[in-house]
């Protein structure tokens, strides 16, 4: 790779770095108050910006508009076959801060939690 290449890439490794977001993926089964103890989990390091509640609904039409021809998959799962998410946008300088790794590990070990999708963890290698 030439120099000028490499700059492009590692220009464009940060600016993803900047925008990749955290996906909370959570249980169906989730009740009110492991949800409200979970925003609270959100709030309290001041580390998300936004936050983008995404319904069970909302995914599967995500889906189909992203995968037209993979659509049909869903049409005879049932009722809510993806689950309801919330989409983070995190501060880019959190992702360095002190906590941030073991506040990510506190997330996924919410009980409203399935699974926690940081984009970054590809990019940190």
């Amino acid at each position: 790779m030439r120099a000028d290449d490499d700059t492009r890439f590692t220009v464009r490794v940060a600016d993803w770095q900047r925008e990749a977001r955290l996906v909370v993926y959570l249980h169906g089964t989730a009740g009110e108050g492991e949800l409200d103890t979970l925003r609270a989990a959100l709030a309290r390091p001041g580390w998300v910006l936004r936050q983008r509640e995404v319904s069970p609904e909302e995914a599967v039409q995500r889906f189909a508009e992203q995968f037209p021809s993979l659509a049909d998959l869903f049409a005879e799962a049932g009722p809510r076959p993806l689950p309801a998410s919330l989409e983070l946008e995190v501060a880019p300088e959190s992702r360095r801060a002190a906590g941030f790794a073991s506040w990510i590990a506190d997330l996924r070990a919410h009980p409203a939690v399935a699974m926690v999708d940081d984009d970054s963890d590809w990019l940190a290698h």
